[in-house]
């Protein structure tokens, strides 16, 4: 006769994910996502610590961690395929088409999950079995590894009815999954490929409006500061043309005649500090002015 399943509920789930996460940061990890000798009994005592009378085992605690790995690694191969993608704010794998899913069930007598419907560890899973992609399902090596205790090829596959249900243990995700894909596997919502193009092509748009944005700003910049040179040099040079004038008039309301501002103006071109000082005074100008005349 066989056992009675035993029912993962979610909260022992996200508690099991939680204390895995822990074994990874701990370096309790080895290759293809197993842990090492005595990690499976340190889970199983922290769940019953955090459980008490949960009456979870080591060997509860093996099976969920294959049966979270297979799904995993499911998901993982299923994303590795053209046209599935995940859409991270539903949580869930979407396929441009049912003939996309048919073709990718083709020829696997179990389902482990089933696009459209939410799979929030999946991210958080990553880090703990991500190493295994490559390697497919039937990864679990490593001489220094716990041990997988289902005989066989994967936990789902071994079962009859490819929901991966039969066994020790099981979700109660699990079981309400099964009950609605029972009467029809395609049940979930198809994410139509104008839909997924749409989003692609609506991503393309902003980047290339940024990118032409960002041009522009430069163009601008650029033109600015050029603009800005023009400016400048027009300035200085009205500057120097006004300069040369204001000088001939101020040396003449001082006094000077004609040769006296050609000689001073002469000393102010061989030394240009002379001329700013020049200009820097107020009422000395004209004693400054002829101490150039006398001493320069």
């Amino acid at each position: 006769m066989a056992s009675t399943p035993r029912q993962w509920t979610e909260q022992e789930t996200e508690q099991f994910v939680v204390l895995m996460e822990k074994l990874v940061i701990e370096g309790k990890r080895v290759d293809a996502g197993q842990f090492k000798p005595g990690a499976f009994q340190k889970l199983a005592d922290k769940m019953n610590e955090k459980f008490p009378g949960c009456g979870l085992t080591v060997k509860h605690i093996r099976n969920k961690h294959k049966r979270l790995k297979e799904k995993y690694m499911y998901v993982a191969e299923m994303l590795g395929c053209s046209g599935f993608g995940w859409n991270s704010q539903k949580m869930c794998v979407e396929v441009d088409s049912k003939q996309v899913l048919e073709a990718w069930e083709n020829g696997r007598n179990v389902t482990l999950y089933t696009p459209g419907k939410p799979f929030p560890l999946f991210e958080r899973l990553g880090n703990i079995f991500g190493k295994d992609r490559a390697t497919g399902l039937e990864a679990c090596s490593g001489k220094d590894a716990e041990e997988d205790v289902t005989p066989g090829s994967t936990f789902a596959a071994a079962t009859a009815g490819g929901l991966g249900l039969d066994g020790e243990d099981v979700d109660m995700e699990d079981l309400a999954a099964a009950e609605s894909e029972l009467p029809n596997t395609y049940s979930t919502s198809f994410a139509s490929s104008s839909e997924r193009n749409q989003r692609r092509q609506s991503a393309t748009k902003i980047s290339k409006d940024a990118a032409i944005l960002s041009n522009l700003a430069e163009t601008f910049k650029a033109a600015v500061q050029d603009q800005g040179k023009h400016v400048q040099i027009l300035a200085n040079a009205m500057s120097g043309v006004n300069e040369q004038v204001n000088l001939g008039r101020t040396l003449r309301s001082l006094g000077f005649d004609t040769m006296e501002i050609v000689q001073i103006t002469k000393k102010f071109v061989q030394n240009p500090k002379l001329k700013a000082t020049f200009w820097s005074l107020d009422e000395e100008k004209a004693a400054f002015a002829r101490d150039i005349m006398d001493n320069f």
